[in-house]
């Protein structure tokens, strides 16, 4: 997936830590496009469901799903959900009223 090639290869210097901060997003939305998420239980059907939502630019539902995975399931996939917001909202930027949302039920939970 370019993205996330592109990011892995990202030089240091200026702009090299949101890159590494938006590898989280970039992996799992090639992993989704091209079929490698997997698992079939209710946690795994919510985390493509998180994919879908972010692929088509609707961060508030992948936002939630994701949310909702971290809070009953903290582990899952070592973390993931967890990764994935940060670096959504890291794309996303301080000021946007998502981030002022969800940032801070992400660290309360």
């Amino acid at each position: 997936c370019r993205a996330q090639n592109l990011l892995q290869r990202f030089p240091a210097g200026a702009g090299a830590s949101e890159a590494a901060q938006l590898r989280p997003l970039a992996t799992f939305l090639c992993d989704h496009a091209e079929g490698r998420l997997g698992g079939s239980s209710n946690w795994d059907q919510l985390f493509h469901q998180a994919a879908q939502a972010a692929r088509r630019g609707e961060f508030s539902g992948a936002l939630y799903s994701l949310l909702s995975i971290k809070n009953m399931n903290p582990i899952f996939r070592d973390g993931a959900p967890r990764r994935i917001m940060e670096a959504i909202f890291t794309l996303l930027g301080p000021q946007d009223p998502l981030v002022q949302a969800y940032q801070p039920q992400m660290q309360s939970a």
